[in-house]
């Protein structure tokens, strides 16, 4: 009987693990795929809080509108903090007081929304909100024109309270606008106003409370607001029009005088942008 030696493996038969380099590429692939999907995850999570904000607003704006049209064309007051720490029977939103969910469904745009409790608390938050980041304890995302309330956007209209028929273009007047999380205090927006007479209205200034722009970019954001001074005009956040329309409007849009005031907006300009 003949004896057949047996075949050698040659090595490229031969089984063997992953080199290190093999494994830092794998690791890296990973990683990358990784921060791919986290990204693109961030994005659509933003674009669905974003969505959301706006349907709020929307709703809102449509409340304020309803509200006008049952008060004689005259909108809500404004909901600003006061020193009893009451809120006006007209506020347009009821949130002073320790308990903010006990007093919610008092507010004046309440009977025109279909939520009550916490679920008007929900509508007015916008998912990407940070409530805990509020300078104060306003518990809420939106706030409205100053300059359009009952109470004191007269004293911007010759004294005379704006109602809804007298107001120049409503669909381009902002009623409601989401607030930058760091300035926002209470249910007043006051984006600017005129420091020269109500005759002249040429020397229009900025005011601190800003449009928020974290639907348009989170780092466009403004930490550290400053009166008279208007950054990052070009990124753009969520308003409610008189007509009850939403837009994404840029940051210098929601501070322009022709945006805000019911009638004779005057010739003032935003200042330039100290930070694009």
């Amino acid at each position: 009987m003949s004896y057949t030696p047996p075949i050698p493996h040659s090595s490229a038969a031969r089984r063997r693990g992953f080199t290190l380099i093999e494994l830092l590429i794998v690791v890296g692939i990973i990683a990358v795929l990784a921060g791919l999907f986290l990204s693109t995850f961030g994005r659509a999570r933003n674009a669905a809080a974003g969505v959301t904000c706006a349907s709020n607003l929307r709703q809102l704006g449509v409340a304020m509108h309803l509200y006008a049209q049952q008060n004689d064309g005259a909108f809500p007051a404004s909901a600003n903090s006061n020193t009893t720490g009451v809120d006006l029977p007209h506020d347009w939103v009821h949130w002073q007081g320790p308990d903010p969910l006990k007093v919610i469904d008092k507010s004046a745009i309440a009977p025109h929304v279909r939520a009550r409790g916490q679920g008007l608390q929900k509508l007015l938050r916008c998912p990407s909100d940070s409530v805990e980041s509020h300078v104060v304890p306003y518990p809420y995302s939106y706030s409205m024109n100053y300059l359009l309330s009952s109470e004191i956007g007269k004293g911007f209209n010759g004294g005379v309270v704006p109602r809804l028929a007298a107001i120049n273009r409503p669909a381009e007047k902002i009623i409601l606008a989401e607030e930058n999380e760091r300035t926002i205090n209470d249910g007043y927006w006051r984006p600017g106003e005129y420091l020269d007479n109500n005759c002249e209205r040429s020397r229009w200034v900025c005011e601190w409370d800003y449009l928020s722009v974290r639907h348009d970019s989170k780092q466009a954001e403004y930490h550290a607001p400053k009166a008279g001074v208007l950054p990052k005009q070009r990124y753009r956040g969520y308003v409610a029009f008189v007509d009850g329309h939403v837009e994404f409007v840029t940051r210098k849009y929601a501070h322009d005088p022709r945006h805000l005031l019911p009638s004779n907006e005057g010739s003032g300009e935003v200042p330039p942008d100290p930070e694009p």
